[in-house]
């Protein structure tokens, strides 16, 4: 039985945007770093978008001009160290995130550096807002109950280490996202609406954002499988899955010599396969 209680559903809306109004009015002000895991993201994110191919291990930082403009109008010297010394590349990120950012990088540094930054800020806060709302149609699939839901959405608003977390640079906030719409089709498994597509893809997309959302797949086929054996569900969810993240595994394992890498994970360019030909 669906609630019918318009009243019910503003206040819904309500705790949604007040907790979007947060999120994006500590985007605006946080400094630099603040939020959990910051830097590396931006570096990564910076490099993607002058060289269109993620940066291994040991490519070279931005220029620290820039990362110094993208982050405050006001730093000390010493500031100017710490921010170039922060410059680090993580290992095993796949493309999903970036590509997207880097695009949001590229058009937002038009109206400038600043503009950049903080434009990649809100990025991350539109993902985490979507989020709590797919977050919030799961919670509806288990329950009926106000306050239930209601206390769910608060926590899922106001919690400050989600809060923090989706203020900063990284691509923990679209991977949430993506995982988040695979398990909402994969709930709705158990009610008989079965979307083996729409899983295979988001689960995909999901695991082109993050390595860590594989057990999300996993759990899709696994709920797939408790309904119906191996059949056109299963196989359905498990061909579009691969046809969207095996040539990743693939790429990785030619020419860096392993599925996941600890090198980076270039797009596919020509220049990747430069010294190869």
């Amino acid at each position: 039985m669906r609630l019918s209680f318009p009243a019910f559903f503003k206040g819904i809306a309500a705790i949604i945007a007040v907790g979007s109004a947060i999120r994006i009015a500590l985007a605006l002000t946080l400094p630099w770093s603040i939020p959990t895991d910051e830097s590396s993201p931006l570096s990564h994110i910076i490099y993607t978008a002058n060289n269109w191919q993620l940066p291994t291990s040991s490519s070279a930082c931005p220029p620290a001009t820039i990362l110094v403009y993208t982050s405050t109008f006001s730093l000390s010297t010493r500031d100017i160290a710490v921010l170039q010394a922060s410059c680090t590349y993580e290992f095993a990120q796949p493309l999903g995130y970036y590509f997207v950012a880097a695009i949001v990088y590229i058009g937002s540094s038009l109206l400038g550096p600043a503009f950049a930054f903080y434009s990649l800020r809100i990025l991350s806060v539109s993902f985490s807002v979507a989020t709590i709302v797919i977050s919030y149609m799961m919670i509806r699939l288990l329950t009926q109950n106000r306050v239930v839901l209601a206390s769910s959405t608060l926590m899922l608003a106001f919690t400050p280490k989600l809060v923090e977390a989706s203020v900063g640079i990284n691509n923990d906030q679209l991977s949430w996202l993506f995982s988040s719409l695979a398990i909402y089709y994969t709930m709705q498994v158990a009610q008989g609406n079965r979307h083996p597509a729409k899983m295979g893809i988001l689960s995909g997309l999901a695991v082109l954002t993050k390595l860590t959302c594989i057990p999300i797949a996993i759990g899709g086929a696994l709920s797939l499988l408790l309904r119906q054996k191996i059949g056109r569900l299963v196989l359905t969810y498990l061909s579009v899955f691969s046809v969207m993240t095996l040539w990743l595994f693939v790429w990785n394992t030619i020419v860096w010599g392993s599925p996941t890498t600890r090198g980076g994970i270039p797009f596919l360019t020509l220049s990747s396969l430069e010294k190869y030909l």
